[in-house]
């Protein structure tokens, strides 16, 4: 298609975000609660930078994901910033033990702790700050090192985008293999020079412009199954062959690549579910009071804390012990259910008759065993690895419930914001004069709940269905880890589904709203 060979794209799309970035920024900066006292609360929904980020950004990216993935990496506006600064800058190369998604996990726990420590999504002056703290750590990040580094490692929200994108169906891929290997110029990956006739009437001149490789160090046949493409289209428009596409792909295809996982993704999958969890069982009494448990405990024992040290402690807990703790669980469960094993043993008394084992098979089980990924990938961590990518299904769609309600009930503040963005005049409005009411939500309550339960069903569903077709690609159809570690596994999802399925009732259908 043209479009994704133009010039222009997505840079205009990117220089749009980035004027709306802007005005967000200026919108909330300041803006720490109404005149004359109170705190930042009744502006939450009022004022564009905390309307505008958290909630019709954030939870419409929590919504979108599944079937858009990447694609928003496109059009970002911080992506942007830290491609132009790499192009100018001292292009260093990233330490290679902080390119993993483990880091993106520690930063996207770091993000969420944070925002609920210190009240960041409440605060339009706090996310004004935050907006523009990332903004100058992608224009840093590229002045120092080569690519988009702030996009594949620094982006707390990055992670996220990289697990749940393996869903979507769309990709960037090649359309024969073969092209590329008989490429010599490697463009996709090294960049392209294109000379460009500029002419005036009967005045001309030729020119060069050299177009960057890929910011994520990829090579198209090697990019479409793994979370890691940002599908800046740089591929698709140095390609001298026309062989990159940008196309469908079956609806969760990226959940089970015959690659080897990037390991720090189960990291990943484990403080997402934290994040999920820990959102919904607070509207659940009796769950609740099981989850904070341990902070209970640590208030007891240790009297002195303080209040929001206490806060850190449940968050520990919620967003990483509780899910790490249920997933080494069924880590160890699929292990052991692995290597349980049933062979003929001749009687007391009885003499073996011939060799009970295939001496040449025992020594090919040996040697797989001692293959690199292959061992790793059936310790306890290395079923996490694999079968983790099982749960990205249920983690979406319960996440993608919760963004449903929140937008559903928030959204309609948009065209307010819009006429007041900083929000100020529309709170009085509708908190204290009372002469404006809130905006209605955008469908009927009935019809949002009972899309959120479908989404958080889909999820489950979608979860037990792959849990086998991943077992087969990691372990091979009808091994011992294949069919035991993926039984494991959707007991796991059952579980957790239905935990979750729960929450969700307490929360949308007793009237326990919080």
């Amino acid at each position: 298609m043209r479009l994704w060979r133009s010039p222009a794209f997505p840079a205009v799309l990117q220089a749009v975000a980035c004027a709306v970035l802007v005005t967000m920024i200026v919108a909330g900066w300041g803006r720490s609660g109404l005149p004359g006292g109170g705190g930042a609360v009744p502006l939450l929904y009022t004022n564009l930078a905390a309307l505008g980020f958290w909630t019709l950004w954030l939870m419409g990216l929590v919504l979108l994901l599944p079937g858009v993935g990447r694609l928003w990496c496109t059009v970002c506006p911080v992506g942007w910033c830290n491609d132009l600064a790499s192009r100018a800058g001292a292009k260093a190369d990233y330490p290679r033990r902080l390119q993993h998604l483990g880091f993106m996990a520690l930063l996207l726990f770091g993000f969420n702790a944070a925002a609920e420590l210190w009240g960041l999504n409440r605060s339009p002056d706090a996310t004004a700050k935050l907006l523009a703290l990332a903004l100058a750590a992608a224009v840093l990040a590229g002045l120092a090192f080569r690519g988009r580094v702030f996009c594949r490692f620094w982006c707390p929200v990055g992670g996220m985008i990289a697990l749940t994108s393996r869903l979507a169906p769309v990709e960037v891929a090649v359309r024969d293999n073969a092209v590329c290997r008989r490429c010599e110029t490697k463009a996709c990956f090294f960049g392209a020079t294109r000379w460009y006739r500029l002419s005036w009437s009967a005045w001309h001149t030729v020119f060069p412009h050299k177009r960057p490789g890929c910011p994520a160090y990829l090579f198209p046949p090697e990019a479409a199954p793994g979370p890691h493409c940002l599908m800046c289209t740089g591929c698709i428009k140095n390609c001298p062959h026309d062989n990159v596409r940008w196309g469908w792909r079956p609806f969760a295809a990226g959940l089970w690549p015959a690659a080897a996982r990037d390991r720090g993704e189960a990291l990943l999958v484990i403080v997402m579910t934290g994040l999920v969890f820990h959102r919904l069982a607070r509207f659940w009494s009796e769950l609740r009071t099981v989850v904070e448990w341990p902070t209970e405990l640590v208030a007891t024992a240790v009297p002195s804390l303080p209040p929001l040290a206490l806060k850190g402690v449940n968050l520990l807990c919620g967003f990483v012990l509780w899910p790490l703790a249920f997933y080494l669980v069924l880590g160890f469960a699929a292990r052991a259910a692995a290597q349980i094993s049933i062979s003929p043993w001749p009687a007391p008394g009885e003499e073996p008759q011939g060799l009970l084992y295939d001496v040449a098979e025992i020594d090919r089980e040996q040697r797989g065993r001692e293959s690199g990924w292959t061992v790793r990938r059936q310790s306890v961590w290395g079923y996490l690895a694999v079968y983790g990518y099982a749960f990205v299904p249920l983690i979406a769609g319960a996440y993608a419930a919760f963004a449903l309600v929140k937008l559903n009930e928030k959204a309609g503040y948009l065209p307010l914001a819009l006429a007041d963005p900083a929000g100020v005049k529309t709170s009085i409005a509708i908190n204290q004069l009372r002469i404006l009411s809130g905006p209605e939500s955008l469908v009927a309550l009935d019809v949002a709940r009972c899309g959120a339960v479908a989404l958080a069903a889909a999820g489950l569903a979608i979860g037990l269905w792959s849990a086998g077709r991943i077992g087969a690609r990691a372990y091979g159809e009808g091994t011992p880890a294949a069919r035991r570690g993926a039984a494991v596994f959707r007991v796991g999802l059952l579980v957790l589904g239905t935990l979750l399925l729960l929450c969700l009732r307490a929360w949308l259908f007793r009237g326990s709203r919080g």
